[in-house]
């Protein structure tokens, strides 16, 4: 380093004192608020620098950063060699396993880091999986590959379905069978997946359960509406669930009043009546097509129900027949149901010349309530499937019996059996006459 002579650096040094003395304008952290001056300098690689040792892999690349002690970034003034050997190229490709140790030198100054490079680490085993196991036809299947570094490698992997590459995934099975699928990477063999799909053999169908109460001026509307929309689909199926004596006023009572509808109520939100709820879980708005289009989806079940009636005993098996796996775990529900019964409702469009019920009276004298609810043979929100039980091609049974009371007209009683899903949404339902059968459909 060229050095200054002692008068030019008495000059220089009286100079800074003349111009910097008594001056507010004094560097903190200077001794005697002097001009900082560089004191060394650190070189780092990438964001690991502090730790001093920076592990790579082959192949991979590092940027080196050397700054002094005031921040300043002085890469481009430094020389940094690796291994002794002067190095131009920044960022820096280390191509062969080994340690290396990396020195900066700017001007006085010098710096030294360790890089150890690592041979890359090669796969031993690849695992495929698949979202489904079974589907439906024209459903989509995404496949995933990983290898046992914990690498995705789904995109560079050759799959193969049913011996056929593929390019897209997820993938389309256009056609009902079994197809083994399998990945191929870095000349390993995936595990083979088995997906089964299957074109639906039930129909969907659809629950309505309206909340009512022979109190309520305006649950006409909402059942009349069911009613018409019912009688015009078969595949939907009504069930009235009365809610009575909600409050000690006069006109509160109502006799059918449900045994578990403060457990329904509670779990489902109804705070108002009337109330429809499709499939347990969406409030109906009254319009035909909102109903409708929950028929649109094909379901992993379907339902029948046989049953038979000796003297006052009502037996009943309801069975669950699966197309595919059930998406996580199922529920069966059964009601009991009652027809024709004629009790005096209440009417508050009476006056509504655009209602059906107008200059019907309120109350309605005789009013004919069906499809009521009278009992649940199951846990009201359902007695749970086995998981074993719920997978493609089995049927499960459950099987009941139950007492008629003596006030109900058994020619009138009606079976519902649905299942719900974990999210307590109906999956499918079905519908027969006490005393009859109904095939799966």
């Amino acid at each position: 380093m060229k050095k200054i002579s002692i008068l030019k650096y008495f000059a220089l040094f009286l100079a800074i004192g003349i111009m910097s003395c008594g001056s507010d304008d004094q560097l903190a952290g200077t001794p005697g608020g002097g001009t900082p001056v560089v004191s060394s300098v650190s070189i780092s690689a990438n964001t690991n620098a502090a730790q001093g040792v920076t592990t790579l892999f082959e192949g991979e690349s590092t940027t080196f950063v050397v700054t002094d002690n005031l921040g300043n970034d002085v890469t481009s003034d430094s020389v940094i060699t690796i291994n002794g050997d002067v190095v131009t190229d920044n960022p820096y490709v280390f191509t062969t396993a080994g340690t290396y140790v990396v020195v900066v030198t700017n001007g006085d100054f010098t710096s030294t880091i360790t890089i150890i490079v690592e041979e890359v680490p090669v796969p031993t085993a690849i695992t495929l999986t698949t979202n489904l196991t079974s589907c439906w036809v024209d459903e989509s299947v995404t496949i995933t590959v990983m290898d046992d570094l914990g690498n995705n490698v789904t995109s560079i992997a050759d799959i193969t379905v049913g011996g056929v590459d593929i390019i897209v995934n997820p993938h389309v099975l256009t056609a009902a069978g079994s197809f083994d699928i399998v990945a191929t990477f870095s000349g390993l063999t995936s595990n083979t997946v088995a997906v089964t799909t299957v074109a639906s053999t039930h129909t969907t169908k659809v629950l309505v359960e309206d909340y009512t109460g022979a109190w309520c001026g305006y649950c006409p509307r909402l059942a009349y509406n069911i009613d018409e929309l019912a009688t015009n689909n078969s595949s939907v199926i009504p069930v009235a669930i009365h809610v009575g004596n909600t409050d000690p006023g006069a006109g509160s009572h109502d006799p059918y009043d449900f045994v578990e509808r403060s457990t329904l109520t509670s779990t489902f939100g109804i705070d108002g009546y009337p109330t429809g709820k499709i499939n347990r879980t969406t409030t109906w708005n009254e319009s035909d097509a909102q109903v409708l289009n929950a028929l649109n989806d094909n379901r992993s079940c379907g339902l029948a129900i046989d049953s038979s009636i000796s003297g006052t005993t009502l037996s009943v098996d309801a069975k669950v027949h699966y197309d595919i796996d059930a998406d996580g775990a199922h529920r069966l529900v059964v009601y009991v149901l009652e027809d024709n019964l004629h009790y005096n409702q209440a009417n508050y469009m009476n006056n509504d010349n655009s209602s059906h019920w107008y200059g019907a009276g309120n109350p309605i004298v005789g009013f004919e309530h069906d499809n009521v609810g009278r009992a649940v043979l199951t846990n009201v929100l359902g007695d749970a499937i086995a998981s074993s039980e719920a997978v493609m091609g089995n049927t499960y049974t459950q099987s009941f019996n139950y007492t008629i009371p003596a006030a109900y007209v058994a020619a009138n009683l009606e079976l519902v059996a649905f299942v719900v899903d974990a999210d307590d949404k109906v999956v499918n339902v079905q519908m027969v006459q006490a005393g009859s059968n109904q095939a799966f459909d």
